[in-house]
């Protein structure tokens, strides 16, 4: 999920049935309107996506298997494929710092990838340091000139026993990644908006059970605090920021929901 000019974009994903989408959604904040918006050239669930040269880019993904396309949107019509990742991935983040577009972690069918990369054009891709941990599902926000990776799950299997409690930190002026703190509890298939420089995370896989939690990563303190909780507990949502708002977009509970989460900060 990306934000769109004052609305929100949803690219592909699970639909309700569980069936991948290449439909593409536009939200639009100011009426809560949902209308159709144009569509992927593949459909894929479990991508990431993130805003490169100004426009919506989706990468990877899964379907009926781990995808390498770079597909750019254009509202109103189909995406175009305009690269390949080096290594197929599902599973990954995805956030735009600057003019690049960072991807880290991801699943490529058979193992779990610990190699962070970026991109300028999503054409082509440099090579950066490896998560000291590597993971799908993480939830992950930019902080400044920093990629925050908070948890994820370790194992090819997605089972609660793979997830971990490492909060992993890329540098993106060296590309270097370090481990900078550990959770009181694993986390995964949370999702994470950065509002005001602070990182807002949402959901997830909370000590191996589905939790409605949203909390505040801070950095200085090395821990999550509790800001609020949504109305039911949520994963694998799609999360993005507007103005000094995030919002959290779908997600299971355990089925695939339709709701669109706000969280303002005053």
């Amino acid at each position: 999920m990306l934000a769109d000019n004052g609305g929100l974009l949803v690219l592909g994903g699970f639909d309700g049935a569980k069936q991948t989408t290449a439909q593409v959604l536009r939200v639009d904040l100011a009426t809560g309107a949902t209308t159709q918006a144009g569509s992927l050239g593949q459909a894929v669930h479990d991508a990431a996506g993130a805003s490169v040269q100004g426009a919506p880019m989706v990468f990877g993904g899964g379907n009926a298997s781990e995808s390498a396309a770079v597909q750019r949107f254009v509202p109103g019509g189909t995406a175009a494929m305009v690269g390949r990742l080096p290594i197929p991935r599902s599973d990954l983040g995805a956030v735009t710092v600057g003019a690049r577009a960072y991807l880290v972690g991801g699943y490529d069918g058979a193992t779990v990838r610990a190699t962070a990369i970026a991109t300028s054009d999503g054409v082509k891709f440099d090579i950066l340091g490896n998560l000291p941990v590597p993971v799908r599902y993480p939830a992950v926000a930019a902080a400044g000139t920093d990629v925050v990776v908070l948890g994820g799950t370790t194992r090819a299997t997605d089972s609660a026993a793979g997830d971990t409690t490492a909060v992993q930190v890329l540098d993106t002026r060296t590309g270097a990644v370090r481990v900078v703190a550990q959770l009181p509890k694993t986390l995964s298939h949370a999702s994470a908006a950065t509002v005001r420089g602070q990182v807002y995370v949402f959901g997830g896989r909370w000590g191996g059970t589905p939790t409605a939690q949203v909390w505040r990563w801070d950095a200085a303190t090395a821990a999550l605090v509790p800001v609020g909780t949504m109305t039911a507990a949520s994963t694998d949502g799609g999360a993005a920021t507007v103005g000094d708002t995030a919002y959290y977009v779908g997600g299971e509970s355990p089925n695939p929901t339709a709701t669109v989460f706000e969280l303002r900060v005053r």
